[in-house]
């Protein structure tokens, strides 16, 4: 189900959040769904920057290139979206993090954002217990922030194919290659994995023990696998 915004309330103006860039990036020759998410995450708060990765431009929303960078990029597959958000992406962030939205992931409540958030280098909305087969509950890249610290380190690993539970899969899952697989990795490096209870206030994707339904979050990820970004 989509939540529909409600045009006729008045509007505060946006808050600002400088140090977050605001990320859409779609590889299909139709991204007028990832165009219309990008325009209404970018005029509920005001980003330091703005940046939208595809092929081609829809312009089903012109005004949102008032307020935002559109990046050319050939078409690409699902497992090339991952290895770019993955590998190449943090070259185009200047901000200390970015938040990641898809055709189906959107900001439902502006009003919950907390600063506090920035300590962190990854928050996604959790996965269910047993989810992702270990310990590890956090992930979900539909919707997340990400510190560009952390996407300068993801660019040096592999990202030709994961592990999923207990399973080599010979394609690409940015937040599995990320969340699970190397985080040891990264937080041996210092970076920070948002803990579970946070991550069920910033996003929801699934009910969880934390989270069992959308109430109050910040981010939604309404997970389709048939229109998937990209």
């Amino acid at each position: 189900m989509v939540h529909a915004v409600d045009d006729t309330q008045p509007r505060r103006a946006p808050a600002a959040l400088p140090q977050v860039t605001l990320v859409a990036i779609d590889g299909t020759r139709n991204s007028a769904a990832t165009e219309a998410s990008l325009a209404r995450a970018s005029a509920e708060l005001t980003f330091g920057h703005v940046l939208f990765f595809a092929p081609g431009r829809p312009n089903t929303r012109p005004e949102l290139y008032e307020r935002c960078e559109w990046i050319e990029i050939p078409p690409k597959s699902l497992k090339e979206y991952n290895q770019f958000c993955l590998a190449e992406l943090h070259a185009y962030i200047r901000t200390s993090h970015c938040l990641t939205v898809q055709s189906d992931s959107y900001i439902v409540n502006p009003a919950a954002w907390d600063d506090e958030w920035l300590q962190y280098d990854y928050i996604g909305a959790p996965w269910p217990p047993g989810h992702s087969g270990t310990e590890y509950r956090v992930g979900n890249s539909g919707f997340c922030l990400r510190s560009r610290r952390l996407l300068q380190a993801t660019s040096t690993l592999p990202a030709d194919s994961y592990v999923w539970r207990g399973k080599l899969k010979q394609s690409c899952r940015d937040d599995v290659i990320t969340c699970v697989m190397y985080r040891p990795r990264l937080e041996e490096l210092g970076l920070r994995f948002a803990p579970v209870g946070v991550a069920a206030r910033f996003a929801f994707e699934s009910p969880t023990p934390e989270a069992p339904a959308l109430n109050g979050q910040f981010g939604v990820h309404q997970y389709r696998r048939r229109s998937r970004t990209p």
